[in-house]
Parts: C-alpha cells; sequence; structure tokens
C-alpha cells in the first residue's frame, strides 16, 4: 500500500512539474523570441513568435544558420566576440538588428545561454530575444534630434564668433579714417593757407564720405543669418586702393611716403566687396602704422596668379619683423609685435578671419628693420586665363 502511494506521488509530482513547464514555455512563448542551436550555430528549434518576427516559416529555419537574418548593421568583430563568449560557456547580452524575409530591420535584446554537459562543454545554445524595435527607433530619433541640437549650437557659436569678429572690424577699420579726420583738422588749424586749407577740408569731405560707406557696409554685413555665407561680387582692386588712399591721404603725406601699386596682371576677382576692402585696409594701413623713421617709406601692392590662384601682396620697407621668433604667432587676437601706441592686434586676426573663412591662406616673410611682405592667397582661378606675373622673393 504505502508503496503504491510513494508511485502515485510521484507520478503526480512529475505531471505537475511537466504542467508548470508547459505553463512556463506558453508565457515565453507570448512574450520572447526563442531559438535553439546546436554548437556549429545551425538552428533546431524557433517558437511561433521567431517565425513571427522573422517572416520565414519554421521548415524554412530549421537547420539553417542565424545568417539567414543577418542585416549587415554589425560588423565581424561583434559576432566574434559573441561567439568567443557563449563558446567559452559564458551568457552573452546584447542588442542585435536583424533582416526579416521581406527586408524589414527589426531590434531584439538577446540573451544567449550555453547548455553545458558533464564536463562543462556547451552542447547548444538556447537564445531568448525581446523585440525593441520601437525603442531602438525612438532612441535613434532623439539621437538624430540631439545631434541637430548640437549641429545648430555650432551655427549659433559660429555666428556670434562672426559677430564679435566683426565688431572687431568695425572698430578696428573706423579707426584710421577718424584718425586722419583728427589729423587733417590739425592740420587746417594750423595753417594760415587759405587755399591750403580749402585743400584739407576737401580731404576731410573724402574721408568722410568713406568713413560713411565703411561704416553703412560693416554696419549691414552685421545681420545673423541662418548660413554663414556673405556674397561675393567682381571687384576692381584699383578702384578699392583709392578709396582707401583718400582715407589715408593726410597720413600719406605727413609722412611722405611713395606708394606703388600694379594690379594690371590681375585687376579684379570675385570676392566679398566688403571683405577686399578690410583686407586692403588693414595690409595697407600696418605698412604705414609700422614704417622706419631711418628711410622714406615704401610701400608696393600687387595683384597676380600663383600657381593656380589669386595673389594680393603688400611689402614695406618698414620696421619689419623677426619671423623666426614670432611666426607662429602671426594674426593671432591682440598680438602685438612692435611697441607702436597704436598697435592692437587686431589688424592680422580680421584679414586672417577673412581670408580662411574664404577658403584663402596668408604668407608671412619678413626681416626686422629691413622689410615686411605679406602675400594673400584669395581665390582659386584655375579654370579663368590669366596673365601671368609671378614676383621673386
Amino acid at each position: 500500500m504505502d508503496t503504491q502511494i510513494g508511485k502515485k506521488e510521484i507520478i503526480e509530482a512529475v505531471e505537475r512539474a511537466f504542467r508548470e513547464l508547459e505553463s512556463q514555455k506558453f508565457a515565453l512563448d507570448q512574450s520572447a523570441i526563442v531559438a535553439i542551436t546546436d554548437v556549429k550555430g545551425d538552428i533546431i528549434y524557433v517558437n511561433e513568435k521567431f517565425c513571427s518576427i522573422s517572416k520565414y516559416d519554421y521548415d524554412e529555419l530549421i537547420g539553417r544558420n542565424h545568417r539567414i537574418i543577418n542585416s549587415g548593421y554589425h560588423d565581424k568583430s561583434f559576432f566574434q566576440e559573441m561567439w568567443k563568449t557563449i563558446a567559452s560557456g559564458k551568457v552573452w547580452k546584447g542588442d542585435i538588428r536583424n533582416r526579416a524575409k521581406d527586408g524589414s530591420l527589426y531590434w531584439v535584446a538577446t540573451t544567449i545561454t550555453p547548455f553545458k554537459d558533464a564536463n562543462s562543454k556547451p552542447t547548444m545554445f538556447v537564445s531568448i530575444r525581446f523585440d525593441i524595435t520601437k525603442q531602438k527607433n525612438l532612441e535613434f530619433e532623439l539621437e538624430k534630434q540631439l545631434k541637430k541640437r548640437d549641429s545648430m549650437l555650432v551655427q549659433l557659436q559660429e555666428q556670434n564668433k562672426q559677430l564679435e569678429d566683426f565688431c572687431h572690424i568695425i572698430s578696428h577699420n573706423l579707426r584710421a579714417p577718424l584718425s586722419n579726420l583728427s589729423m587733417l583738422s590739425d592740420l587746417i588749424s594750423e595753417s594760415e593757407d587759405a587755399s591750403e586749407k580749402d585743400d584739407y577740408f576737401n580731404k576731410i569731405k573724402q574721408v568722410s564720405s568713406f568713413l560713411q560707406e565703411t561704416f553703412e557696409e560693416l554696419v549691414s554685413s552685421l545681420q545673423i543669418r541662418n548660413d554663414v555665407e556673405v556674397s561675393q561680387e567682381t571687384v576692381q582692386f584699383e578702384e578699392i586702393f583709392e578709396r582707401i588712399r583718400i582715407a589715408f591721404q593726410a597720413e600719406i603725406d605727413n609722412c611722405e611716403a611713395t606708394i606703388k601699386t600694379d594690379f594690371k596682371s590681375v585687376p579684379e576677382v570675385k570676392y566679398p566687396k566688403k571683405y577686399l576692402e578690410s583686407i586692403i585696409m588693414n595690409i595697407f594701413s600696418n605698412s604705414l602704422k609700422y614704417r622706419s623713421n631711418d628711410r622714406p617709406t615704401e610701400i608696393v601692392l600687387r595683384s597676380y596668379i600663383e600657381n593656380g590662384w589669386v595673389c594680393l601682396e603688400c611689402t614695406d620697407n618698414g620696421l619689419g619683423l623677426n619671423i623666426e621668433k614670432h611666426g607662429d604667432k602671426l594674426s593671432k587676437l591682440r598680438k602685438t609685435f612692435h611697441k607702436h601706441p597704436q598697435a592692437k592686434g587686431f589688424g592680422l586676426f580680421i584679414t586672417r578671419t577673412q581670408v580662411e573663412s574664404m577658403g584663402g591662406k596668408i604668407e608671412v616673410d619678413a626681416k626686422t628693420d629691413v622689410y615686411f611682405r605679406i602675400k594673400i592667397y584669395l581665390k582659386e582661378k584655375k579654370n579663368e586665363n590669366h596673365k601671368q606675373s609671378i614676383p621673386g622673393r
């Protein structure tokens, strides 16, 4: 009797265990994507949810490798690391993007557990996956929006930098004409000759006109735009320089400077007018500012083609520069190399900013108390014919 009761209890316990296993399997099949593979990686079992998400029939999957649903998104090292982990008997977890039979893509959070024999050697691998496609898509969308935000922040920073640079340009470019106005006013007050005063008054009108035009052009360029590009137009070197010469005429006359220009080789260039005017003004005003008191001032400006580039060059015989000592600091903001009272360290910085923003570059060659030469590569002109004139150094 006792033996029969014992057998009955065992049978009931086994049946109960099977029912529990069936319930657990049913619950797992309802929520999870399940697959079992042998040690070679061939599929020996998949549940209905696996078939549903992959769009493959049961018979199409059995005996096949998981490469059948490989989307190509992950590189080889991803799967090599996965197989290395499970082959050593360890559990692997990760997110995988797969491709269904119809070409649609889906993401699954995957856990692969090795089943091992008595010697702890894997005999099969059970993969339990959960569909996380919606979560991944939301994650990617969030990442996309964050990148868009970062891009907008970079753009705003660039626009703020542009605004700051133009503020420097305004303060720097208006300083020289204002200084010339002050100088002309002093000359008028000191002069006793009526005709001479009339001449100075005419020059004041010219400088005032130039000052007004420069101010209006610079202020109009301070608008914050969605892109940082500036409009270009065909501009004449001689025309721009003549306007600048007028603005500096009082200083030129005061120091009796000799000014030579040669724009015959390349008389014009397509470039932002306000940039080119600012560039020429800065390099020319620097030549006047850093002139030597030991010899007559000579300044030469010319344009030419070199290696397919339109170049603008300004050479003077002023204070020069120790290029080996200061070469790496040139055109940095607020870097000065002479004890001139008007040295602010803005001119070359502004020039470099404008030139580089247009894809150009600057080269400087100088020798202390001998000469200073700045060559500006403004624009490539490889497809246009220009009479070539390459000066020697």
